[in-house]
């Protein structure tokens, strides 16, 4: 028992007094310190040199064992539920000695594009559109859907145009997107990238069409740009003794039927249901141009809006008519050129 307390005493001893920094006796002399203090200094030296190659050691030894050495394995008719079984078991420390490390999307991606199902009708085909024109549509009056109906949907053909267009340009840039990638990836990963790819060029898109419809929108506000039909500025003339005297324009009047009064565009913008009179009535029977006769037999057509242009009617279109066989019936008894080219049966 003393044996083993004098050899722990000794062991503890020799730690606390092990100096790897000793210098001759002599040489403390040149030192002008005192040989407490530097002896002291000395050896709290050596237990910090000690500490800091220890940890080095051990990190040395840690790194040098845990070092993953890379194993080739031969899998033939790799499948996707093997992909996901060597991913969870391996992760992304799995890698393919393939020749290429990039693939287009187009080999593995299968797109299906949608489009608004007004978009996919015939109500933009030319036929319909056609269908709807009157030589003389500024003669009805400005709530009446006979004299705006071509313009808006000859519009929307437009619009819908643009976006197929662009879908069409969002399908090919997505194909001739490279996946590229030397490790392993998971069909959620692969499904994830894809559809951070997408959702770019969809927001990308969406982005320029925004832009270019705002850039319309203000150009007509802004430079004062006259529709044809007269729906947001009507040319007048004044005379002097007769004799013309001078052309200028008027913002068209439109009845506020919340406020029971009329506001002219230019100063205010009112959006009002698109009407059309009972077809009785002959167009120079008409009590109003400015004013629907809400005694009379009237039809609104629903989804439809009449405002000051027909960007902006369009723009508060539901277009619910187009979903109700009897809505789509009115709209082929008011305008009889589309007799020749729809015919609709129950």
């Amino acid at each position: 028992m003393m044996n083993m307390k004098t050899f722990l005493t000794w062991i503890y001893n020799f730690i606390w007094n092990y100096n790897l920094f000793t210098l001759e006796e002599d040489d403390y002399d040149d030192t002008n310190a005192d040989p407490v203090l530097f002896l002291r200094k000395q050896k709290y030296k050596t237990r910090l040199y000690i500490t800091l190659f220890t940890v080095f050691l051990y990190i040395l030894f840690y790194g040098s064992w845990i070092k993953v050495e890379s194993e080739t394995i031969i899998i033939s008719n790799v499948t996707s539920n093997i992909v996901d079984e060597l991913f969870s078991e391996y992760g992304q420390t799995v890698s393919c000695p393939c020749s290429t490390n990039t693939i287009l999307y187009q080999h593995f991606l299968s797109n299906n594009v949608t489009m608004h199902p007004v978009c996919s009708s015939d109500f933009i085909r030319k036929e319909w559109i056609e269908g709807l024109y009157f030589s003389n549509a500024s003669q009805y009056g400005i709530w009446d859907f006979r004299r705006v109906a071509y313009s808006q949907f000859e519009l929307l053909s437009r619009l819908c145009l643009i976006s197929q267009k662009m879908a069409s340009q969002i399908e090919t840039d997505v194909d001739n997107t490279e996946l590229v990638n030397i490790n392993l990836l998971s069909s959620k990963q692969i499904q994830l990238e894809i559809n951070n790819t997408i959702e770019f060029r969809k927001n990308n898109a969406l982005g320029q069409m925004i832009s270019f419809l705002n850039y319309w929108h203000t150009t007509i506000d802004r430079t004062f740009l006259v529709s044809a039909l007269g729906t947001n500025w009507m040319l007048r003339t004044s005379f002097v003794n007769n004799t013309p005297n001078e052309i200028f324009g008027l913002g068209t009047p439109y009845l506020d039927i919340n406020a029971e009064q009329f506001r002219q565009c230019g100063n205010a913008k009112v959006i009002n249901p698109a009407i059309l009179p009972s077809l009785s009535i002959d167009l120079s029977q008409l009590t109003s141009f400015w004013k629907p006769d809400f005694t009379s037999n009237i039809t609104i057509v629903k989804g439809f809006f009449v405002t000051c242009t027909s960007l902006d009617a369009l723009f508060e279109s539901t277009m619910d008519c187009l979903y109700e066989f009897e809505c789509v019936q009115l709209l082929i008894d008011y305008f009889p050129k589309l007799n020749q080219v729809f015919i609709i049966s129950t």
